[in-house]
C-alpha cells in the first residue's frame, strides 16, 4: 500500500487519537471487520463502531465487502494506506500560530506526549539493559549541516527507507514495534 499524504487538520487529529491509531494499525494489514479487528484488541465491538465511522467518514479507511454471515451482514474495512505523512502544508506558518489553543500546535504536542508516554511506559516496564543492543530502543537527537541538496537526498533516502520498512501484522516471534521520526532543517531556507 502507497504512502497517504494527509492534507487536512481532522484528519491529521484522528490519527492522535491513541484507539484509533491502534484501529488503523490493525485494519492495515488487511480488510477485516470491526468485530474481528475488537477480539485482536480484547475489547467489545460496540466499543469501536464510533470510532471506525469517524475514520470511514474522514476518508481514512474504507469500505472493501460485506459478507453475509448467520443472519447478519459483515462489513469489511481497510485503511488507504500503511503509512501516513503529514503534508508540509499543514505546517505552514498559518497553521501554527502562536497560540497554544491552535489545533496544529494542538496536535503536534499530541503526537509527542503519545510517543514520550509509550516510551516510558517501555522503560517503566521493561528491562532494556537485558535486550540485545539489537533491538533495544534508539533515542538519538541528531544536529549537524548540510547542503539544501544533501538534505533532499537525506529526506528522500528516509522516505524509501521507511516504504522498506512496511509494518507487518503481528505474528509469534515479530516484535510489535512504533516510532516517531522527525527530520527537519532548524530554520528556513533560500533553495533558489
Amino acid at each position: 500500500m502507497p504512502t497517504h499524504i494527509i492534507k487536512r487538520l481532522d484528519q491529521a487529529a484522528l490519527l492522535t487519537d491513541p484507539l484509533k491509531l491502534q484501529l488503523m494499525e490493525q485494519f492495515s494489514v488487511e480488510p477485516r471487520t470491526t468485530k474481528q479487528v475488537a477480539d485482536l484488541m480484547v475489547l467489545k465491538a460496540p466499543r469501536l463502531y464510533r470510532h471506525v465511522e469517524a475514520l470511514v467518514e474522514a476518508g481514512l479507511l474504507v469500505f472493501i465487502r460485506e459478507q453475509p454471515k448467520r443472519g447478519t451482514v459483515e462489513r469489511y474495512y481497510q485503511t488507504i494506506a500503511s503509512r501516513f505523512e503529514l503534508d508540509p502544508e499543514l505546517l505552514n506558518a498559518g497553521n501554527l500560530a502562536e497560540d497554544e489553543n491552535n489545533e496544529m500546535t494542538k496536535l503536534i504536542r499530541q503526537i509527542f506526549h503519545d510517543t514520550q508516554q509509550e516510551l516510558i511506559s517501555l522503560i517503566q516496564n521493561t528491562a532494556i539493559a537485558e535486550l540485545e543492543n539489537d533491538i533495544s530502543p534508539i533515542v538519538m537527537r541528531l544536529t549537524g549541516s548540510v547542503s539544501p541538496k544533501e538534505f533532499a537526498a537525506l529526506r528522500h533516502k528516509l522516505i524509501e527507507w521507511l516504504g522498506e520498512c512496511e509494518l507487518k501484522s503481528e505474528e509469534e516471534g515479530q516484535i510489535p514495534l512504533r516510532g516517531l521520526i522527525t527530520f527537519f532543517p532548524l530554520k528556513a531556507v533560500d533553495t533558489k
